[in-house]
């Protein structure tokens, strides 16, 4: 009597499957996470420069305040020291 074993599975692949799903998963939350990291980026981004320029525009306001004071009541205006190269810089940007 010779005897013959088949064994032959009808699913075959459930760890494979359960791999890909975890890959598409984490794939997925990187992606998020990516996506937060950006809205927040762009955010401090904006209120950064909305700081820089709410700066320059003080400065200027300041510049304006230090030429109204330098009128005396009399109208004569008093002699304006040179400006730092500081100034000098901030000046070409405007």
């Amino acid at each position: 009597m010779i005897g013959l074993q088949l064994n032959v599975p009808i699913f075959q692949g459930g760890y494979v499957n359960s791999q890909v799903r975890e890959a598409l998963a984490l794939l997925e939350r990187a992606e998020n996470r990516l996506d937060e990291i950006r809205k927040d980026l762009n955010v401090r981004v904006h209120r950064e420069y909305r700081g820089v320029t709410e700066g320059v525009l003080k400065v200027r306001a300041l510049e304006q305040a230090v030429r109204s004071s330098e009128i005396a009541p009399s109208g004569v205006v008093w002699p304006r020291p040179m400006p730092s190269s500081s100034e000098k810089a901030l000046a070409t940007r405007s």
